[in-house]
């Protein structure tokens, strides 16, 4: 199937190349402005009432308060009610590195297996 492929010619692989780079600029733009979009929706003051009175009552200061102390102080209130996804968040914005374990399908097995090297070695230590 593969072999049916024609070869490009200089000109059509710059064509391509040419098109490819302009899509990609293009794309990198979006990603700007939507990053500096949501950089001033998070620097906006906070309007909300009840959100500004629980700021006062965690202390902090009125210019402190706006959408991003919001999103930090919600991500801290869930790690404290014991979400884990929210704690590896509030450990990175510190700066701790949070490392991901993945465990195997067949982790019984593997228990299964340890299990039968530790009888193994209990049995040694019997028998000498």
């Amino acid at each position: 199937m593969a072999g049916n492929l024609k070869p490009l010619t200089t000109e059509k692989a710059r064509e391509i190349g040419s098109k490819g780079g302009k899509r990609s600029a293009e794309v990198k733009r979006q990603r700007k402005a939507m990053r500096e979009q949501m950089e001033c929706l998070l620097s906006l003051p906070i309007k909300d009432k009840k959100i500004t009175a629980k700021f006062k009552q965690l202390g902090l200061k009125a210019d402190d308060m706006n959408n991003q102390m919001a999103l930090i102080v919600a991500t801290y209130q869930k790690a404290l009610k014991g979400d884990m996804q929210a704690m590896n968040v509030v450990r990175e914005l510190v700066g701790e590195r949070v490392q991901e374990f993945k465990v195997s399908a067949n982790i019984d097995d593997k228990v299964k297996e340890l299990h039968g090297i530790l009888d193994e070695m209990k049995n040694e230590q019997t028998d000498n």
